[in-house]
C-alpha cells in the first residue's frame, strides 16, 4: 500500500502526460526485471504459445490500467485517485467467481458496497473531479481483470518470467500505440532530470 500510495505522488509529479509516462515506465520496469530474471539465470522453456498470447493479453490489460490510473490523476489529485481504487475490491468480488467459477463472498461484496457509498460522497464534495473519478474507477476495473487473469498465470508459472513478459508486452503495446497516434518518435532524451529521476524510482522501485 505504502508503494501503490508513492506510485500515486510519483503520477503527480512527474509532468509527462500519462501515456508517455505509462511507457517510459513499463520500459524501467521491463529491464530492472530481465537483469533480475538473467542474474536468477531463469529460463523460458516452459512457456506454451498459448501461454503466451495469455500473457500478452495480461500485459495489454495492465498497461491499460496504468495509463487510466496515471491518467486520473491528472484530472483529479492523487487522493481522489486512490480513493476510486478503492473499488478493485468490488469488481474483483464478482470477476473471481465469473472465471474461476467459485461461489461468490458476501463478505466481500459487502465491502464493495461500502465502497461504493464512500464514493458517492466523494463525488458529492469532488464533483469538480467527475471526469477523473470516471477514468479511476475504470481503471480499478482494470486493476481487478489484471489481478484474476495474473493469478491463474502464476499459479501455473515462474511469477518473475510472468511478471517479464507482461511488461515487455505492454511496454510495446504502449510504444505502438504512442507512435500511431501521435506525431514523430517517441524521444527518452527529451526527458527531463528530475521526470527521469521520478521516472527510474517509478520502474524500477514501484515496479520490478
Amino acid at each position: 500500500m505504502l508503494i501503490l500510495g508513492f506510485t500515486a505522488i510519483l503520477g503527480k509529479l512527474i509532468s509527462l502526460p500519462a501515456l508517455e509516462l505509462t511507457t517510459v515506465r513499463m520500459f524501467f520496469a521491463s529491464l530492472g526485471l530481465g537483469i533480475i530474471f538473467f542474474f536468477r539465470k531463469g529460463n523460458f522453456g516452459d512457456i506454451t504459445l498459448g501461454t503466451l498470447l495469455k500473457i500478452i493479453l495480461v500485459g495489454i490489460i495492465v498497461a491499460s490500467h496504468w495509463t487510466t490510473f496515471f491518467l486520473s490523476i491528472k484530472l483529479s489529485n492523487v487522493s481522489v485517485a486512490l480513493a476510486c481504487f478503492s473499488a478493485t475490491t468490488l469488481f474483483t468480488s464478482f470477476l473471481e467467481p465469473l472465471f474461476e467459477k467459485r461461489k461468490v463472498y458476501w463478505v466481500e461484496v459487502l465491502i464493495g458496497l461500502i465502497i461504493i457509498i464512500g464514493l458517492g460522497i466523494i463525488f458529492q464534495f469532488e464533483n469538480e473531479y467527475y471526469l477523473g473519478m470516471m477514468v479511476a474507477i475504470f481503471s480499478a476495473f482494470l486493476a481487478a481483470l489484471f489481478s484474476v487473469f495474473n493469478r491463474q498465470l502464476t499459479q501455473q508459472h515462474d511469477f518473475n518470467l510472468i511478471s517479464l513478459l507482461e511488461l515487455s508486452a505492454g511496454f510495446v503495446f504502449l510504444l505502438v500505440f504512442y507512435l500511431i497516434s501521435k506525431d514523430g518518435p517517441f524521444l527518452l532524451h527529451k526527458i527531463g532530470g528530475v521526470d527521469l529521476i521520478y521516472l527510474l524510482i517509478l520502474g524500477l522501485v514501484c515496479t520490478s
